[in-house]
């Protein structure tokens, strides 16, 4: 009787033993599930240096009127300099310039000139061209190549509080990553020591009144 039980038992774990190894020989076998990393847009190419070796190429037809050679992004687009001021700029914001250059600043945050240069430059477009001829995409691009993703929406409140309510999507973007650059340079200024307060004041007033000026009047 104790034979036949212990027999019983042993078939049993033999057969499944066999079973196991049918299984097992019949499994496939995968790699380790690679770990997901999640990217966040504001965690990519801040702060980065821009490369303007593009734009410093731009077809000046010899005619530029800073005492360094620099190139302009809007001289691509056949836009030129207006005297020693980049492209576009008018009396409210040679000022800006004027505080650049006095202070030895103009390569060091070239970026915010060249923000404040294509938005204006838009803007002459804006107003005598239809939406779709004024190569808002393109000045988007450039301004997303200018070192300075849109940092998610951390500018967002200032675009909405100079712009117009009713915004298409692409000229909020234009807005938007022309302000990502012009507030991070100015922080950059104003963690400095390069401007004493009363000019850091100046310039802060400034780019507030250029936000005003200018923003409103882009609608396409």
């Amino acid at each position: 009787m104790i034979n036949n039980q212990f027999n019983i038992t042993l078939f049993g774990i033999v057969l499944i033993g066999i079973v196991f190894l049918l299984c097992t020989n019949n499994k496939k076998i995968y790699g380790k599930e690679p770990k997901l990393i999640k990217k966040i847009e504001s965690d990519i190419n801040i702060n980065l240096s821009p490369t303007l070796t593009t734009y410093s190429k731009a077809e000046l037809s010899n005619t530029t009127f800073s005492e360094d050679i620099i190139g302009w992004i809007e001289n691509s687009r056949n836009n030129i300099n207006i005297s020693e001021y980049p492209p576009c700029f008018n009396d409210s914001v040679k000022i800006i310039y004027q505080i650049f250059k006095s202070n030895n600043l103009i390569n060091q945050h070239k970026i915010l000139l060249e923000a404040i240069s294509i938005l204006l430059c838009h803007l002459n477009s804006n107003s005598t061209n239809q939406c779709i001829q004024n190569n808002i995409n393109v000045r988007v691009d450039d301004l997303g190549n200018l070192g300075y993703e849109r940092n998610d929406l951390t500018y967002e409140s200032i675009v909405k509080l100079y712009a117009q309510k009713d915004l298409s999507p692409v000229v909020f973007e234009l807005l938007l990553r022309a302000t990502t650059i012009i507030e991070n340079e100015i922080k950059k200024i104003n963690d400095s020591n390069v401007l004493n307060s009363q000019t850091k004041i100046n310039l802060r007033n400034l780019i507030n009144q250029f936000y005003s000026n200018t923003f409103d009047k882009i609608t396409c």
